[in-house]
């Protein structure tokens, strides 16, 4: 991830914006990274967050003693172990999916961590024609469309209730610059082209996302009950 994604507040905004009328009151992060989520839930009565990077969960842990942060792999069989079944009414997945190889077992655990009533809220690129360099570098697998990840979440359990492509004017930003020969995510160029988007782009892209949201954008939706 490019480190200046840790500082677009603005995109970060939009997204908890799309999910939070189906935010509960006990939250599992899947991935917890720079914790750019955490904040933005303060009225959960309960945060978990699971991260296969031991050094971002210690670092989120201390940051944020309120929080309970686990190393755990999500598509591990004994996940549910770990984290606790049928204990949260929100799984937030974000950006991670498309980093994992048996993304299958992955949301089926998530699924099964769900209560009855719960919520899995994901977001994950889009559009596999975007695939690219950053792709590569980010360590993405794979980007999807609308309809594979709603077979896919069904297949694992869960009922799709809102699924839509989301952010145009990155889409465009994405496919611009997917064959540019990025040595690293922290190419100046780069973080400065994430900056500017964030900035300046963000209200421009909102505002055509409801033209465009059927059929393109750099990411995903979806949102899912048990």
């Amino acid at each position: 991830m490019s480190p200046a994604v840790a500082e677009a507040h603005n995109y970060t905004a939009w997204i908890v914006d799309t999910f939070r009328p189906f935010v509960g009151q006990d939250l599992l992060e899947i991935g917890t990274g720079f914790g750019n989520y955490r904040r933005h839930f303060p009225q959960t009565r309960t945060y978990t967050s699971v991260d296969i990077d031991a050094v971002a969960v210690a670092a989120a842990s201390a940051a944020d003693p309120s929080g309970r942060y686990l190393c755990a792999d999500v598509s591990a069989p004994e996940f549910d172990a770990i984290a606790g079944l049928d204990k949260y009414d929100t799984v937030l997945c974000a950006n991670v999916l498309e980093h994992i190889p048996d993304h299958r077992s992955a949301l089926k655990n998530m699924v099964a961590a769900l209560t009855a009533s719960g919520h899995l809220l994901l977001f994950v690129p889009a559009h596999q024609a975007l695939f690219g360099t950053m792709d590569t570098l980010a360590g993405h697998l794979r980007r999807y469309s609308l309809n594979a990840l709603a077979e896919l979440v069904t297949e694992c359990g869960g009922r799709v209730i809102h699924a839509r492509y989301f952010n145009p004017i990155g889409g465009i930003g994405w496919w611009v610059n997917r064959k540019r020969p990025y040595a690293s995510l922290d190419d100046a160029g780069l973080n400065r082209q994430i900056r500017l988007f964030d900035r300046y782009a963000i209200p421009l892209s909102r505002a055509l996302d409801p033209l465009t949201r059927g059929f393109f954008g750099q990411s995903l939706v979806l949102v899912a009950r048990k």
